[in-house]
């Protein structure tokens, strides 16, 4: 085991030589420093404050270098170097140990004074469980906007306490929180409103910076040595305390819309919905043999911190839904902005909000009629709402309860929400949704048309020009297209549930346009399943004797699914629309020996007459022919 001395050297190495140091070299300096403490022998003067300073800035959350900075300022005169800037950026810290050092060195220079150090560093000093958090909460109560007068000396004296109250949302005690709330509510309504809204924002943009960052990563492996209880807290808790803060005060909310929109808006497209829209279409349906599945510390993490954001964009729903006068106040359309993608993500937990939001904005066409509209929102209620707004705006019904100027408007909202409900429900939660769909005019088949095969078509964007399928492009491309990086199968097999209940409930609302662009739609899912099993066929074919490479088992299923259900999606087609034209001869070439292939032939002798009555009635030039082919 190293001497003292040698002790003494490593930690002035590391010290004397600032930088971010990982936490296992972190944990290990704090190990050194414990031991040193202990026997008594810890050399603080070969440490320079300047660098001591620099160590606790690169490793804000170890509190390694502010015990040592503690310490050293015991024995020497760190004036010069303690500023009430750097004081202020410790009671940032998590951890209250740190926060405790930054309230005594504000005390010991001199940077603030005034009675109220005393109560926030008595404060800090106690622990926060059950035998102390309600002694805690009783002397920050003596703090409160008002009283604080009595042992303040200027404002400057105001924000050192907010932040200790604020600091105290990194607690990981819930029943400790109102207290907290109580208090900060004082000075939510009695400070000036941009200089709490200012704090207030320095520490949310503090936490977001380092939302990832475990502000307990050192100290819970040490305890965890010690079979110390480990701390559970992050910053993603911390954040939605400090939104839920906002709403103890919505007067600051109006005043710093600008502002609080903004970073409403940043957590929604660069937290929740950060990923690549083509991340969860785009699949490896090849996958090197494994024998165990395991599931990644990241994601596991990646889906933990999901809810939580969520539940900040829940909060933010909360805040904006109680400010006054919404629509003025966005007028770059932020929020409505959101408000569309949320109805389009048909979160359920996120429903609700949204129409609440809505509700704030009193637009005309939906505040007429915002009772039958928040019925979309609650489960229980969907069905029949619904149905109450398919019988009104039935061409043919007496009971119109919606005025004729405002279908249009209030329509669009319906679609995106019922769009985001089908995305997300079964089978049979569907029929009652698309059944609403007959009621749609020519204008919002269209915009629902869109929204349902918007990933498909975003997917292969390169192959459509407008809505017309480029059969040419694609059929040269798909030659070099690779499974291990392929639309995954689950989307076909939606999209292919959806264009049936579509032509099962919309087929006498499709315009001749609409059905060209279902065909092709249909076309491209058709070649895609052909794709499938002609490389499937190919891997079986090479890799018989090889373990290396295997089709992922879990797609065995959806693909014979898919394969019989593309060819009866095409009978169905044919059958509903034959005497138009709605594929060009060359289309029909394609799509024909697509499908009497092998790879996706599915009983099709019983529906052959569709097929040839189609190229009889439009005097293509086309000779179909067909074997007795079925699945094997």
């Amino acid at each position: 085991m190293p001497s003292d001395t040698e002790f003494n050297k490593i930690l002035e190495e590391y010290i004397n030589n600032p930088q971010k140091w990982p936490t296992e070299v972190l944990v290990k300096l704090s190990e050194i420093e414990e031991t040193l403490k202990n026997d008594g022998t810890l050399n603080y003067k070969s440490l320079q404050p300047k660098n001591l300073i620099k160590f606790c800035e690169n490793n804000f959350d170890c509190c390694l270098g502010y015990d040592l900075l503690s310490k050293k300022a015991e024995e020497e005169d760190l004036t010069e170097f303690i500023t009430l800037s750097f004081c202020k950026r410790m009671l940032l810290s998590c951890h209250t140990s740190t926060r405790l050092v930054a309230l005594e060195f504000l005390k010991k220079f001199n940077l603030v004074v005034g009675e109220y150090l005393d109560y926030l560093i008595n404060g800090e000093k106690l622990v926060v469980d059950l035998n102390c958090f309600q002694e805690k909460g009783k002397l920050f109560r003596k703090l409160q906007y008002g009283n604080h007068k009595k042992v303040i000396t200027n404002e400057e004296d105001e924000e050192i306490i907010l932040r200790v109250l604020l600091a105290q949302y990194s607690v990981n005690f819930s029943i400790y929180w109102p207290k907290i709330d109580e208090i900060v509510s004082t000075f939510a309504r009695g400070m000036d409103g941009n200089k709490f809204f200012n704090i207030w924002k320095e520490f949310y943009d503090f936490t977001t910076k380092n939302k990832d960052v475990d502000p307990y990563a050192v100290s819970n492996i040490i305890s965890s040595k010690k079979n110390q209880n480990q701390n559970r807290g992050d910053r993603y808790l911390i954040r939605l305390s400090l939104i839920k803060v906002l709403s103890l005060s919505i007067g600051i909310v109006e005043n710093n819309f600008v502002d609080v929109v903004n970073l409403f808006n940043d957590l929604y497209f660069n937290e929740f919905k950060y990923k690549d829209p083509n991340l969860f279409l785009t699949v490896n349906l090849i996958n090197p043999a494994v024998k165990e599945k395991e599931i990644p510390l990241d994601e596991a993490l990646a889906h933990a911190r999901s809810i939580k954001i969520k539940d900040m964009v829940v909060e933010f729903c909360n805040l904006l839904s109680r400010v006054p006068k919404l629509s003025a106040h966005d007028k770059k359309n932020i929020v409505k902005d959101i408000v569309d993608h949320m109805l389009l993500d048909g979160d359920s937990r996120l429903l609700n909000p949204a129409i609440q939001i809505i509700k704030n904005f009193r637009y005309k066409y939906v505040h007429s009629y915002i009772e039958t509209f928040e019925g979309l929102g609650d489960q229980h209620k969907f069905k029949n709402t619904l149905l109450k707004f398919q019988l009104t705006f039935d061409e043919l019904s007496t009971d119109k309860f919606v005025h004729e100027n405002h279908r249009s408007d209030l329509m669009k909202l319906i679609v995106k929400m019922l769009y985001g409900k089908i995305i997300h429900s079964k089978n049979d939660s569907r029929k009652s949704m698309f059944q609403f769909l007959a009621v749609l005019n020519d204008s919002e088949v269209d915009m629902f048309l869109e929204l349902i095969y918007k990933k498909i078509i975003h997917y292969f964007a390169e192959y459509f020009e407008g809505k017309v399928f480029n059969i040419e492009k694609f059929e040269k491309d798909c030659l070099t297209f690779d499974m291990h990086s392929f639309i995954n199968p689950y989307v076909i097999k939606h999209m292919l549930d959806y264009t049936g209940l579509i032509i099962q409930n919309m087929r006498m609302k499709l315009s001749p346009e609409n059905i060209v662009h279902i065909s092709d739609v249909c076309l491209l899912m058709l070649a895609c399943v052909t794709k499938y099993f002609e490389f499937f066929k190919k891997i079986d074919k090479e890799d018989n004797n090889s373990n290396e490479e295997h089709i992922n088992f879990k797609y065995n299923g959806i693909l014979k699914d898919i394969r019989k259900q593309v060819t009866q999606m095409w009978v169905q087609i044919f059958s509903n629309f034959g005497r138009q034209p709605f594929l060009t001869e060359a289309k029909f070439q394609y799509f024909w020996n697509e499908l009497v292939t092998k790879h996706t032939v599915m009983k099709i002798k019983p529906h052959f007459k569709v097929f040839q009555s189609f190229v009889s009635l439009h005097r293509y030039a086309t000779i179909i022919q067909y074997d007795d082919w079925s699945e094997e």
